[in-house]
């Protein structure tokens, strides 16, 4: 989709946050003044609604036209998603739906796998490609992470770092109906979504995107997201993650002040609901202090222009994962 706002034509990238109280929607476009240039953005639309009690539970969607209707109020009304329904639109998947393990090449294709020939093709006519063999050990130890079977699970996988010179896959695994009954919501509003992503990517995709554009000469910083029912802490340096705490439990301050005592991060990047930093995460200003350096509240307004200046749009810490959804969109 296309339009013309104030200068090149616009493309359009949606990103979809489900609640169990509200959703939370953000619009970005996106495009380029020339071939090469690297991609510029506009926030065009950001926006809550309200989701009816007992049409959630927990994670789980109990009733999906329910929550379409409130995906609708936050786009702006009916007519207003009709105009956004052609957006690369992604929608995000809470961290407990979502199981993540990281293993040896090796484990998944049966011998030692080097990084010339983990993933060529066997020679031997009728022979299964080793990327045959690595497939079904995505699966099958998928299916172990889960306890599910595969027809029952939605996989991903990606290269990991090597440890020691060995190859390594970290898997992610969710379950079909987690994906279906999100993709089935939106598309009762009127969205057809093409992405889905974990909501813990998507807020860490924000802040990275906030210290780039805010931050652009910082080596370091340090990510903290409280969503609604996990914490992350992030310590980013040169875009990298080098260290991440899960959850209040796995949160390590001595760990985090040697970190920070080599990589000299410039700032702390908080997003998620504002209420739970200092009761489920540590307090954003303590850490600040501790680590000598400022703390600032994601806010997709102050790191990505309006179109419409006169337009007054929702935002805060709140909208980080829509934003990084609708990022994706972008990417």
């Amino acid at each position: 989709m296309r339009n013309w706002v104030n200068g090149p034509p616009l493309n359009y990238a949606a990103g979809i946050e489900i609640g169990v109280n509200a959703v939370h929607v953000v619009v970005l476009g996106y495009g380029r003044h020339s071939r090469h240039a690297s991609p510029w953005l506009r926030l065009l639309h950001t926006g809550r609604g309200t989701v009816v009690a007992g049409a959630t539970s927990g994670v789980d969607i109990l009733e999906p036209r329910d929550v379409a209707s409130a995906l609708v109020d936050a786009f702006g009304g009916p007519q207003e998603v009709q105009g956004w329904s052609g957006a690369q639109t992604s929608v995000g998947l809470p961290p407990s739906t979502v199981l993540t393990r990281t293993v040896t090449l090796s484990q998944l294709t049966g011998h030692r796998a080097s990084r010339a020939t983990c993933l060529m093709p066997a020679q031997r006519r009728g022979e299964p490609t080793t990327l045959d063999r690595f497939e079904e050990g995505v699966l099958a130890e998928a299916e172990r992470m889960m306890s599910l079977e595969r027809n029952e699970l939605c996989v991903d996988w990606f290269r990991a770092p090597s440890a020691n010179d060995v190859e390594q896959a970290t898997i992610v695994a969710t379950t079909r109906q987690q994906v279906q009954t999100r993709v089935t919501t939106a598309a009762l509003a009127g969205l057809r979504v093409s992405t889905v992503d974990g909501e813990a990517d998507a807020a860490l995709r924000a802040c990275r995107y906030w210290a780039h554009i805010r931050h652009p000469a910082a080596r370091a910083c340090v990510a903290l997201w409280a969503g609604p029912d996990d914490t992350r802490t992030w310590c980013l340096r040169d875009g990298a993650i080098e260290l991440v705490m899960i959850g209040d439990r796995g949160f390590d301050m001595d760990r985090l002040r040697v970190w920070a005592h080599h990589a000299a991060p410039a700032v702390i990047v908080t997003a998620g609901s504002a209420a739970e930093f200092g009761r489920r995460t540590p307090d954003p200003e303590h850490l600040a202090r501790a680590l000598g350096c400022v703390v600032e509240p994601f806010d997709p307004a102050r790191c990505c222009p309006c179109v419409d200046p006169t337009k007054s749009l929702q935002t805060g810490p709140h909208y980080a994962v829509a934003f990084g959804l609708a990022l994706r969109g972008v990417e």
